[in-house]
């Protein structure tokens, strides 16, 4: 059997042990892609001999059948990841990934992708408030909130029975509902409950300003570089259109007063599909129709 499409099933059966079925699906469609040009241009080239330079002209070869530069990031996180593996596991003896990357086309924020969420909550995990740093990034991220309206929530604002918040005196001095997704129902459950507010610093004082900032800091520097709670919201509101939502409900979702603010994102979310970037996706909850109970979209 050919020692490159050894590695590359070696590879993808230790990712179907740990990774998500969408996120395994990533690295199955960029690595093929991959591969077929290494057996195509490179007339299978061993993976130990390829050089920064082969590399390169993959990258070119991409941007050459129109591939933006954005989704060019999304095509070398995948092979980089496979590059990498392999050099942790002595099968090659240097990294031919590390080259550098046209920058992002401009006006164009890339959403989060699924590897990118999963390498954070790996991260968050390690810390010393696991439960607490996971419902700050995921209240932001699935629930589209602003940095300030997860430093106030309350439990009495959290209707965990019926999966949703209430999100009190926002940006423009509004109030309104939220659906809360399931899987974070759990983590409120067992959430130390001292004082009013829900994020707390020590399970009595609510948390500031000052140590979510911290917070991000600290994931900016051991796993997503361009993370900040901005780029949630963008995330949840670009993955909301792309899964077929409502405009008019995303702009009551984000508490948007301006309609133009909102419709920002149907550009945006075009380009995800044409491009076939793997995205974070959200919960079924926000496109249920509740007159039925039927998961349907709106």
């Amino acid at each position: 059997m050919n020692n490159n499409k050894m590695l590359y099933d070696e590879f993808l059966l230790e990712k179907t042990l740990s990774a998500a079925p969408r996120t395994l699906q990533y690295y199955r469609e960029n690595l093929t892609k991959f591969n077929n040009y290494v057996d195509a241009a490179l007339h299978g080239k061993p993976y130990a001999a390829i050089t920064k330079q082969d590399y390169s002209k993959y990258l070119l070869h991409l941007k050459q059948t129109g591939i933006k530069n954005t989704s060019l990031a999304t095509y070398h996180r995948a092979v980089r990841t496979f590059c990498n593996w392999m050099l942790d596991n002595n099968y090659i003896d240097a990294a031919f990934t590390k080259v550098k990357l046209p920058r992002p086309d401009p006006g164009m924020i890339l959403p989060l992708s699924v590897p990118e969420v999963q390498l954070v909550d790996n991260y968050i995990k390690t810390t010393m408030y696991p439960v607490r740093n996971y419902l700050i990034f995921h209240l932001m991220l699935d629930c589209g909130l602003r940095r300030q309206e997860v430093i106030s929530l309350t439990w009495e604002d959290l209707h965990l029975l019926e999966n949703y918040i209430v999100v009190r005196n926002s940006k423009y001095n509004k109030n309104r509902l939220v659906p809360l997704p399931d899987f974070l129902v759990k983590y409120f459950i067992v959430l130390p409950k001292g004082g009013t507010t829900v994020l707390t610093r020590n399970g009595l004082d609510a948390i500031t300003e000052s140590a979510v900032k911290n917070f991000f800091r600290r994931l900016r520097k051991r796993t997503v570089q361009r993370l900040h709670p901005h780029l949630l919201r963008h995330t949840f509101a670009t993955s909301y259109i792309c899964g077929g939502g409502n405009m008019e409900f995303l702009r009551l979702y984000l508490g948007h007063a301006d309609y133009a603010i909102t419709k920002n994102y149907l550009h945006i979310s075009y380009q995800m599909q044409i491009t076939g970037y793997q995205i974070y996706e959200l919960d079924r909850i926000f496109f249920r129709n509740f007159y039925s109970g039927e998961e349907k979209t709106i």
